[in-house]
């Protein structure tokens, strides 16, 4: 037993103090996805604003229909996002305003900004 505590302290004190050195000399790391909520009457946020190089990812919150995110001008596409499902991370790499509209509820729509 006192070779299983000796063992644990010295585990700790070899990797405790180094951990905070190397959390503080390494890079940051990227932000989890943004999330937008899609129901059947419309996206939630249905604006937000993104770094260039984030993610955003659409998540059905309504059980009962099948939903896109699709922009306007074609850059991007989340394809048939099932009750309860979420689409594939979208990368935004360029600057820039993009309208979109849920290809199978026109009236639903949403803007993502890059800058």
């Amino acid at each position: 037993m006192r070779k299983w505590i000796l063992a644990v302290a010295a585990l700790v004190a070899v990797v405790g103090p180094g951990t905070g050195a190397v959390w503080m000399n390494s890079q940051p790391s990227q932000a989890a996805d943004t999330i937008v909520k899609v129901d059947s009457e419309k996206f939630d946020p249905a604006e937000i604003t993104v770094a260039p190089g984030a993610s955003i990812t659409w998540q059905n919150t309504d059980q009962g229909g099948v939903h896109t995110a699709k922009a306007d001008d074609g850059s991007f596409d989340t394809g048939y996002i099932d009750p309860g499902g979420s689409s594939k991370p979208i990368a935004m790499s360029k600057a820039g305003s993009f309208p979109y509209t849920c290809e199978l509820h026109p009236y639903k729509k949403g803007t993502v900004k890059v800058q």
